[in-house]
């Protein structure tokens, strides 16, 4: 919380066809102390869930062995959150 930031992107896991895959009620529970947590320290921080689908097929791409897989999977999740503007995201209010 160092720097600050305002906008928290969680992947949400789908599976290919949309639906929820099993991992993703703990990750909503994550998403959710998250938000509650950052409202406490940074009050205009929002924290969204975006659909991680093949974000680690993508990464996978890229991996050229410098990096972490999970890094750049999560590069790939930013990058395509920002790039649509986050249209789509599900925004995690604080409820704390």
């Amino acid at each position: 919380m160092a720097e600050r930031a305002s906008t928290l992107v969680v992947g949400l896991p789908l599976e290919r066809n949309g639906t929820e895959a099993a991992q993703a009620a703990l990750t909503r529970r994550f998403a959710q102390c998250l938000s509650d947590l950052a409202a406490r320290y940074i009050p205009e921080s929002q924290v969204f869930l975006w659909d991680e689908r093949y974000s680690t097929q993508e990464a996978e791409v890229a991996f050229d062995g410098s990096a972490g897989l999970d890094a750049l999977a999560a590069c790939v999740i930013l990058d395509s959150f920002f790039a649509e503007d986050g249209e789509g995201a599900e925004l995690v209010p604080p409820q704390r």
